[in-house]
């Protein structure tokens, strides 16, 4: 008879005594290896461990797309719009106008401070156990300023 025990940094791991073994996140850094350990009647109990597997690396995820949505102009709210990303992920974002960042929120309004200038959205897409990425929309055309109505004139007298 063959028994295994599944070990972390050689250390047993609990409950982990198949003949496969699914890393969970909390392996993430750590080498994996398995003990195998024979048994029978009339001989000796004989164990061997396998050489280390490398490091256990985060997984890869989705690379979805951002894009913004809305009019750029002075007064408006520029909006985030996500797609193609793994479920459970967490998303921060970061609203670049020119070079500086204004917003880390899902929607940016957009101020006269911001006139001539491209924004573009940058989000961190992070989920437990997967590669943290880093997705960036297109840039916008330039920010317009509100154009002020004119007064009418004043009929002369």
């Amino acid at each position: 008879a063959v028994t295994y025990q599944w070990l972390r940094s050689g250390t047993p791991i609990a409950g982990a005594t198949g003949t496969s073994y699914v890393v969970p996140v909390a392996d993430l850094g750590a080498p994996i290896s398995v003990r195998a350990t024979g048994t029978k009647v009339g001989f000796s109990e004989g164990s061997v461990t396998s050489a280390s597997t490398a490091v256990v690396a985060a997984a890869p995820q989705a690379r979805g797309k951002v894009r913004i949505t809305g009019e750029p102009k002075v007064g408006r709210t520029l909006k985030a719009r996500l797609s193609g990303f793994d479920a459970g992920t967490t998303v921060s974002y970061r609203w670049l106008v020119g070079d500086k960042v204004r917003g880390t929120k899902s929607s940016l309004k957009l101020t006269g401070k911001m006139v001539g200038k491209r924004v573009v959205l940058r989000v961190v897409v992070t989920r437990p156990g997967h590669q943290t990425i880093t997705v960036a929309s297109k840039a916008t055309d330039k920010v317009k300023a509100v154009k002020k109505p004119k007064k009418p004139k004043k009929p002369k007298k």
